[in-house]
Order: structure tokens, then C-alpha cells, then sequence
């Protein structure tokens, strides 16, 4: 990556004690409404961690929140700091508890707590999310943002968590995208409002990594007004997975009206998309792109990334025409 100058501008049983308590955060994944992503966060790294390990609990079918409970030491390791107690926790939680989220529309300020109640008894940890913020994380369609948790949890820097969650998110169902953004708005969105340009290229820019997550930054742009910066353009790219670098092209036969693709492949996607029916999907898929492709771009268009987003689409909880209708 380099910085540039440039020219003008799943479904679960009911709750039930310690059943609600994961092995692992490997399938873990964060669902949030967009004002949620760019509401002004002052979080640290660990209260970064600790809100978005919490948010991964919910799952895409639940109508409400249920309290989150598990060993502290569990949770503990899950955010990366194993060597603390629950003690350690209960300071995180206080300072969380001290910085409220507020969102902005137009006219309208609404300011919120994200938990209702955290406690450590025996040395269980309870969580309680704040049931007020259900419109902003439960059953979300349109507006949101959906990552796996463990593309941040290894994260050591909390401008990266912030960055990887405001890219996801500009980005959509793209494959790569130019966000612009003043460069007043975004030191609101990091927090960093009385930086100076050139602490914010040392400790922010220049240290941009998105190892371990979907995304690359391939070059950062810089527009300048009088010597002075006012502006950023991040050219976002997201990976293509290990079977669409591999793919040549997929196309549709419209004789059969089915996708030319492999059962080699279609068990290339299970394995990588262990949680859904591939052969269900790809059977969606093909009633979709005849009902919305005229006969030339059905039978002429490679549908490979098509296909790839709408697997990724339904394997973070969305729903695929709500991006590409």
C-alpha cells in the first residue's frame, strides 16, 4: 500500500444457562445498523473487542436480546487478554458504560448505553445488551454492515478495527470502491479531532493493516487545498476467496437454465460456506438471474463473482436483493 498525492479531488436452541456458551469465536459474526458503524467512537482497543465479541453473540434469527453468558476467563481469551481476571473486566465495562453511543439524523440526536447490565458471579460473566438498541441490531435488511468477528479480533490497533468496519461497510457487495472522505470527517469517525495531519499519517495511515480480513487498501490518496490536506481517497479491494482466483469463468445455460458449474465446485463452495446449502443457493441464484438478466447478459456474463457474493451475502445473514435488486 502507498499514500499518494492526488490532482482535485443459524438457528439455536432456546437460551438455557451455560448452553448459550461457545467453544470458539471462529463463526462468531458482527450485524449492525450503519449508524451504528459511523457514530463517533472514543472506545479503547479492548472495549472495541469486548462490544463487538458481545454483538457476535446475537444470532441472525433472534426477535430479541438474551442475556450472554460465559467464563470470564473464556471471555477473556476471546478478546486477547487471558493473563487478566474478571476484575480487569469490570473496569472495561465500567469505562464502556461511561461512553454512550449517539447517533445523528438530520434534525434528531438519540443518545444510548450499549449494555443494560454486565456481572460476574462465581466467575460466569452476565452481559446484558441494551434492548433499546433492537432496531439497530436485530433483524436488519437494508443498512447494515456484517463482518466475522475473527477478522478484528487479532487486531493490536483500535484505528484498524475502525477502519476495517467503516471499509466493509463503503464497500458494500463491491468488489473495490474509492471512499472519499474530508479529512474533518474523519477524525470525527476515529476520535482524533485535535490531531494534526501528520500525527494522524504516522500512527493512522501508515499503519493501515488489514492482514487476516477480506480487504486490501491498495493506495491512499491525499487532496490538497493550498499545501494543506483535506481530504482522503482509500482505494478499497476486497479478496477474492481461493476458488474465484482458481475459477476462469461461469457461465449460464440458458437451454437448461442452470449455471454451467462443476459438483467439484459446488463442494469447493460447501466446504468454504459450511453453514448453508450450496445446491439450495445456487438453485436461488438461478431463478433470480433469469428473472432480472435479458437473454444476452444471462447467457454472455461471467456470473462467477455473482455467485461468490451471494454466497458470502447469505453466509453473514443478509439478503442478497437488498444489494443487487
Amino acid at each position: 500500500m502507498k499514500i499518494i498525492n492526488l490532482i482535485g479531488e443459524e438457528k439455536r436452541n432456546e437460551f438455557d444457562g451455560l448452553d448459550y456458551i461457545r467453544e470458539d469465536n471462529k463463526n462468531l459474526l458482527v450485524k449492525k445498523d450503519n449508524k451504528l458503524v459511523f457514530t463517533k467512537c472514543n472506545l479503547s482497543l479492548v472495549q472495541m473487542k469486548i462490544i463487538l465479541v458481545c454483538l457476535g453473540f446475537i444470532f441472525k434469527d433472534d426477535i430479541s436480546f438474551k442475556p450472554l453468558r460465559l467464563p470470564a476467563k473464556k471471555f477473556l481469551n476471546i478478546i486477547g487478554v487471558g493473563k487478566e481476571n474478571s476484575n480487569y473486566l469490570n473496569k472495561e465495562f465500567k469505562a464502556i458504560l461511561s461512553k454512550p453511543i449517539e447517533t445523528i439524523e438530520e434534525d434528531c440526536w438519540t443518545i444510548y448505553s450499549w449494555f443494560t447490565k454486565a456481572s460476574c458471579k462465581k466467575g460466569i460473566v452476565e452481559i446484558s445488551l441494551n434492548p433499546e438498541l433492537d432496531p439497530l441490531l436485530l433483524n436488519l435488511r437494508k443498512n447494515f454492515t456484517a463482518y466475522p468477528v475473527n477478522h478484528i479480533i487479532q487486531m493490536n490497533s483500535k484505528y484498524n478495527i475502525r477502519l476495517y468496519e467503516i471499509f466493509t461497510s463503503v464497500l458494500g457487495g463491491n468488489l473495490n470502491f474509492r471512499w472519499r472522505v474530508g479529512i474533518d470527517e474523519f477524525k470525527k469517525l476515529l476520535s482524533i479531532e485535535n490531531k494534526k495531519f501528520k500525527e494522524i499519517n504516522q500512527m493512522i495511515l501508515n499503519k493501515i493493516n488489514m492482514t487476516g480480513t477480506d480487504l486490501e487498501i491498495e493506495e491512499i490518496g491525499l487532496i490538497k487545498q493550498s499545501k494543506k490536506v483535506v481530504k482522503l481517497v482509500f482505494n478499497i479491494v476486497r479478496k477474492q476467496s481461493k476458488i474465484r482466483s482458481d475459477v476462469k469463468k461461469i457461465l449460464f445455460d440458458a437451454k437448461n437454465k442452470r449455471f454451467a458449474i462443476s459438483d467439484n465446485l459446488i463442494k469447493r463452495y460447501q466446504e468454504e460456506y459450511k453453514e448453508i446449502n450450496i445446491y439450495e443457493e445456487i438453485k436461488k441464484m438461478e431463478n433470480w438471474a433469469v428473472r432480472k438478466s435479458d437473454y444476452k447478459n444471462l447467457t454472455q456474463k461471467d456470473w462467477t463473482e455473482f455467485i461468490g457474493e451471494w454466497l458470502k451475502r447469505k453466509a453473514y445473514g443478509g439478503y442478497f436483493e437488498d444489494f443487487y435488486s
